[in-house]
């Protein structure tokens, strides 16, 4: 018997189902209910669990009814999405219950559904060559950087210069509007000026001369100076009509130098469990070709996804990007708070945020939706094996052990977004012409909420 009675497109993957659940449905399901609740009525004049149901149904009318929706509801939902060859990605918004003694329960469940999406070319993407090659440059590079943190700073008598330490005094002397009005004489000659006032107190901080997190204009401007000498700087913040320039007086109160240890083979030793420079040299060439190679591969991977999704225009349904949103926003309100900054105090234009999200959201869902249908067009699957290894990778970076991860991954809802998740990465390796596996070489990524594995 069809319980689906009407089933409308009300928007671009979107649709809404009226479904009705038969009256002999509703009236023995009623009865259920009606007993459940009655063992545990109490009414004046009557024992616990003694209450006749025609007294139950009229004086807990509303607990019987939402009881019986919280049965009905679901149930006729999944057997009228099933009637109806629908794939939702979200649960259903329910609206327009009908639920009246002697008549059948109907409602109406609208959702997104999964678009139709034809699958274009699956080949010939313009990829970035895998790249693991290390020069001796590099190699020195990354020694040097060694031996700067284990190297001794000394005072010098000379001119800073890229590389040293410099310890200096700021001041903000940016130029702010004048207090006063300007009078009528000076306005009519044009001679009105401002009163340049220093907006901050001095400043003393150690910075390093060509440090990238220095501002450049500082390391610039510190550059050739001894100490007791002194200079201004223009820093320029932002872009077009919000970009601001802040002037700046700065003094060099000492210059250092690094004395960096010798590369020698007592270095190497005192590095970790090297035997020489030698073996130093190569265990530094092969972290630095695994960097080279895991970025390479990502941009790899991002070079795909971004010509898939351009080979591939199709709706993508609002609801689910709604979704996607909230998530993004929600992950950002997470990581202020766990720097000690509450949310609901820190100012923050969230509308904004989250209209500047949408785009990525919106290309978020549209990448899992096309992989989703790759998937099922190659017939890929993750095995029992491959996903309880994933399980136990989490396990170890977790520190804690393979049982207690799944079942903190199945409270929390995301047992189903991993084994989803870990399919598109399959389908990502083997449209880049690797072996699909059931993690990438940096191991599992954060598993996704279920309700998001469609």
């Amino acid at each position: 018997m069809s319980v689906v009675l009407s089933n409308e497109e009300v928007g671009p993957c979107r649709r809404a189902l009226k479904i009705e659940v038969p009256l002999p449905a509703v009236e023995a399901e009623s009865q259920r209910v009606l007993g459940v609740i009655a063992k545990s009525a109490q009414l004046p004049g009557f024992r616990k669990g003694k209450v006749p149901q025609a007294l139950v149904a009229k004086r807990f009318k509303d607990e019987v009814e939402g009881e019986l929706l919280d049965r009905l509801v679901p149930r006729y939902w999944e057997q009228a999405q099933d009637e109806a060859g629908i794939v939702p990605l979200l649960p259903p918004d329910i609206a327009d219950v009908h639920l009246h003694a002697g008549e059948p329960l109907t409602f109406v469940a609208t959702v997104d559904v999964k678009p139709e999406i034809e699958l274009r070319n699956l080949e010939d993407f313009e990829l970035p060559a895998l790249d693991s090659q290390v020069t001796t440059a590099e190699v020195d590079e990354a020694i040097d950087q060694a031996r700067r943190q284990h190297g001794s700073w000394h005072t010098v008598d000379r001119e800073a210069a890229r590389g040293d330490r410099v310890r200096v005094t700021l001041v903000d002397a940016s130029v702010v509007p004048a207090t006063q009005e300007a009078s009528e004489e000076e306005e009519s000659t044009g001679e009105a000026e401002s009163e340049a006032a220093p907006t901050t107190e001095p400043q003393t901080a150690e910075i390093e001369v060509g440090d990238p997190a220095v501002w450049e204009e500082l390391s610039l401007a510190v550059t050739g100076l001894a100490a007791g000498r002194e200079a201004k700087f223009t820093r320029r913040r932002g872009e077009g009509e919000e970009a601001v320039e802040q002037k700046f007086e700065l003094k060099i109160e000492e210059v250092k130098e690094i004395a960096m240890p010798p590369l020698d083979d007592e270095f190497a030793q005192e590095l970790g469990e090297f035997a020489d420079v030698a073996a130093l040299r190569a265990t530094v060439e092969e972290q630095l070709s695994a960097a080279k190679r895991k970025e390479s591969g990502r941009r790899r991977e991002s070079a795909l996804l971004r010509q898939l999704a351009e080979r591939h225009p199709f709706p993508v349904p609002g609801g689910v990007v709604d979704h996607e949103v909230r998530h993004m926003l929600e992950d950002y309100a997470m990581n202020l708070a766990r720097r000690g900054v509450d949310p609901e105090k820190a100012e923050l234009d969230w509308q904004k945020m989250a209209d500047d999200a949408r785009p990525q959201a919106e290309n978020q869902v549209r990448i899992r939706l096309l992989l989703d249908t790759i998937a099922d067009e190659r017939a890929i699957t993750i095995s029992e094996d491959q996903f309880e290894s994933t399980i136990a990778s989490l396990a170890r970076m977790q520190g804690s052990s393979a049982p207690v991860v799944r079942r903190s991954l199945d409270e929390a809802g995301k047992l189903n977004g991993l084994r989803a998740q870990l399919r598109r990465e399959a389908v990502v390796r083997q449209l880049l012409g690797e072996e699909p596996s059931a993690q990438t070489a940096e191991g599992p990524s954060e598993p996704e909420d279920d309700e998001d594995s469609a």
